[in-house]
Order: C-alpha cells, then structure tokens, then sequence
C-alpha cells in the first residue's frame, strides 16, 4: 500500500524527503495517518529538520565529564555491594543502590557477572562500572530475553561510565557471542532503552550482544535530548 511503498523505506533508510512524501500522498488520498504511524513519523519530521546543521565539529561539542557539568552536585557515594544483604538477586541490589540518597555508585568486579533483569535508572545518577565489570541477563527469570536491562525513562542528568578503556567493562544480555547464538532465538529486548530524557552520557563501555538494540531512542514521540555517547 502507499505507507509500505514509501513510509517504511523512510523510517529504514532514514530518508526525510521519502516521510514527506509518504504523508503527501496519504493526505492526497484523504487516508488517515493516525495511531502509531502518525505519532512515529510526525515528530520524525522535525527531528530530520535538526540534522541540517549536522554533523558538528566535535571542537563544538563539550562531553560533560562529571554530575556537575550536568548541574548536579555530587554529594554522596556508596559502593554496591553495601547494598546486598537482604537481596535476593543482583538486580535487586543494584537497585536498592540507585533507589537510595547516593548520587554516586560504584560498582565493583566482583569475579562473576552481575546478573539483572531490568534496572530503573533515576535521575541526578552517576555509575561508576570499575575496570572489569561484566552485566548480563539473569537467564534464571521468565521472558528474561524480552526485558530492558537499563531503563532509563523520564530522567534528567545520569551518567553511566565504565573505568579504563573500552572493553574493560561489559553490558549485553548475553556473555558472549557464542550464548547469543545458542539462546537468543527471538526478538527480545535491548541493553539501554532511552525515552523522555535530557542528559545522559554513556562513557568507555562495550555494549553487546543484545536481543534487540543496543542502545534504543524512544519512538512514539518520546524522543531523548541531549545524549552523549562516548567511547561505547
């Protein structure tokens, strides 16, 4: 139909004069173009608009480099595993961390990969993977390849960062490529999901291996601003 011939090879191929003309010849038609097409590609548009003064020199880019870059004054810091007496899983440890006063947390090698479901990041957070971290998926939950291991949703100034060089801290769902291949035998959920946010920075990690995307931007008009990618 007209939105497969031009609406999808827009949305695939990135192309902003294929939305305009998939929206053109839609109105031409007198069809609607409500639901999820309509809230998908409508904001799509002014996001296209954006990318005319893209790419910029990264001379004009400033990572920020610590919470008060973002406007955060970091005033506390806790070590994760202060967090695990009590918790029955990883993934609860981690959040009771994130969940609590701290504006820094630090996560330490503990030997073995931490194993998660799906954490909830907040806002004013800074994670501080030390060199050698690996978080996966805790296989041992239902639908584990279909959760979100970091959701990060309606929040403001957060900063993930691994220690060292890149490959010196892990997040996937899976270890490895080989686990990957053994078990993730459908479309699943991806390693970060950002929606409705400002602000975040991902720094010096190896993102992998997920069943799904890497790192997703939320669609649907949720659109992030303001993410900084660095090193990953």
């Amino acid at each position: 139909d007209i939105w497969s011939t031009y609406g999808f090879d827009a949305h695939n191929l990135f192309d902003h004069d294929k939305v305009r003309k998939a929206f053109a010849e839609l109105d031409r038609h007198g069809i609607p173009y409500g639901g999820y097409m309509g809230l998908r590609c409508l904001p799509a548009l002014k996001i296209y608009k954006d990318f005319a003064t893209f790419p910029k020199d990264e001379k004009e880019i400033r990572f920020p480099q610590n919470l008060a870059d973002l406007g955060v004054k970091d005033v506390k810091t806790v070590n994760a595993r202060d967090f695990a007496d009590g918790a029955r899983n990883d993934t609860e440890c981690l959040q009771r961390a994130i969940d609590s006063d701290a504006t820094t947390i630090v996560i330490e090698d503990k030997g073995v990969p931490w194993t998660i479901t799906r954490l909830e990041m907040k806002s004013n957070k800074r994670l501080l993977l030390r060199k050698g971290v690996k978080i996966i998926s805790d296989k041992s939950e239902e639908n584990y390849h279909k959760t979100l291991l970091f959701d990060i949703r309606r929040c403001e100034n957060v900063i993930i960062e691994g220690e060292g060089e890149v490959g010196d801290v892990y997040i996937g769902k899976y270890k490895d490529d080989k686990e990957r291949d053994e078990l993730c035998k459908k479309y699943g959920g991806s390693v970060f999901g950002l929606t409705e946010t400002t602000n975040i920075v991902i720094r010096n990690v190896t993102v992998a291996n997920s069943a799904q995307d890497g790192i997703f931007f939320g669609g649907l008009g949720l659109i992030p601003t303001r993410t900084y990618l660095e090193n990953v």
